[in-house]
């Protein structure tokens, strides 16, 4: 009995010591998994220091951007850039018009149009040799990209190869063209793109746009124009935009590409000559946005002549006659609700660009090549109020191969 009961007080103090040691642990860790900071005292500690430090250093950044001056690698969080306004470099599109487009045409076919761009952001065919005899290069909006135009009949691919087998030579013609430009930013694409080229001769052809963008702002550099050579962005504020086009440009590009070319072709692919606005809201100072206009015209032919490169000036051809046909008078018919005058007014600023061309190429004694008196003002020619049409684009290049004969001087002689 002595030995059982013994045994007994054994076992009973054995078990009593094995839950006193076990009880503090099970609460320690009944407590612990209900609080992370508890458990992990060290690292609370470095958190909450670590957060300390970033709400330091970017305290003291907001008080150095609204107190310092003359900063080294100070960032106001504006940023300021030129664009350079080119089709997207190796892009391959297929532009068909659409029906809503073709309703403001006439002398336009239906079909696919071809449209390759080079790793430079020239329209292709460009290139053709290594070492080219002569090299031409065209300025322009779109009635000089042609992009309803059949490829190889765009007129400055087809006026380099009409030169080819007049003169026996070999010339590459570069398309620098894109729609919507103006001649300032034909100005920095001749800086930037087409000058290291080392061309012979640079032609530039521009009315319509130069046109648009002084009547509705009065200045080629207006902030509020997408039309501004100058962009101006904000570094320090987010913008759900800016970040979903970065997705979106760095894991579909080109899904993207092929879906919103689809869905083209079930929209409105016409972009107005006269801009939205409100009526009457800007007047049209003629002499000023005329003097504007020459005084590209004159940059241009200055930055050529001082690199040895010999400058073309061209009119545009377009279909503003006397007695407009329904196409031209539709696509003008915003004029009056805009700016408060008729078609006769528009066609007479249209007449005065074309002629400033022909004055600043008679003042500065270079070529003038002149479409508008030489291409005629019907849809056989132009599918709208200024495009050219495959017939227009190849009875253009003929009219430019002959008038830079010549200009272009044949190596040797």
């Amino acid at each position: 009995m002595n030995l059982t009961g013994e045994r007994n007080s054994s076992l009973t103090k054995k078990v009593k010591k094995e839950k006193a040691i076990s009880a503090p642990e099970a609460t320690v860790g009944e407590g612990a998994s209900h609080n992370w900071f508890e458990r992990n005292p060290k690292k609370t500690i470095i958190f909450i220091l670590l957060f300390l430090c970033l709400f330091i250093i970017y305290g003291a950044e907001i008080y150095l951007r609204l107190t310092s001056e003359n900063l080294d690698n100070y960032d106001s969080g504006l940023k300021r850039y030129i664009v350079l306004r080119e089709p997207q470099p190796l892009q391959v599109t297929n532009n068909t018009p659409t029906k809503r487009y073709l309703t403001l045409t006439d002398g336009l076919e239906k079909k696919n149009y071809v449209m390759r761009i080079d790793e430079n952001g020239f329209i292709m065919p460009s290139k053709r040799y290594d070492n080219p005899d002569v090299t031409l290069a065209f300025l322009g909006s779109s009635t000089t990209e042609c992009g309803f135009v059949d490829e190889e009949k765009r007129f400055p691919y087809l006026t380099g190869k009409l030169l080819e087998k007049k003169l026996d030579l070999k010339i590459n013609s570069y398309n620098a063209a894109a729609h919507g430009n103006n001649s300032i930013h034909s100005l920095n694409i001749l800086l930037n793109k087409v000058l290291p080229l080392n061309p012979d001769v640079v032609i530039m052809k521009h009315n319509i746009s130069d046109l648009r963008i002084l009547m509705s702002t009065g200045t080629y550099w207006s902030t509020g124009s997408g039309d501004s050579p100058i962009v101006v962005t904000s570094t320090n504020s987010f913008s759900a935009r800016s970040f979903f086009r970065s997705i979106k440009n760095m894991l579909i590009p080109n899904l993207y590409a092929k879906v919103k070319q689809f869905a083209d072709r079930f929209s409105d692919n016409d972009t107005p000559i006269i801009p939205v606005g409100k009526g009457g809201s800007v007047k049209i100072d003629k002499a000023r946005i005329l003097k504007e206009f020459k005084m590209n015209l004159r940059t241009f032919v200055s930055i050529c002549e001082s690199r040895g490169i010999t400058p073309v000036l061209m009119t545009q051809a377009n279909r503003y006659t006397d007695a407009p046909d329904k196409i031209v008078v539709d696509s003008l018919k915003r004029l009056k609700e805009y700016y408060g005058f008729e078609y006769s007014d528009f066609k007479a600023l249209a007449d005065a660009f074309n002629e400033a061309v022909r004055q600043v190429a008679l003042e500065s004694e270079i070529k003038l090549i002149d479409l508008a008196a030489e291409v005629p003002q019907t849809n056989e020619y132009l599918y709208d109020s200024t495009h050219l049409n495959n017939n227009g684009s190849e009875l253009s290049a003929e009219i430019i191969a002959r008038e830079l004969v010549g200009l272009v001087e044949i190596p040797g002689e």
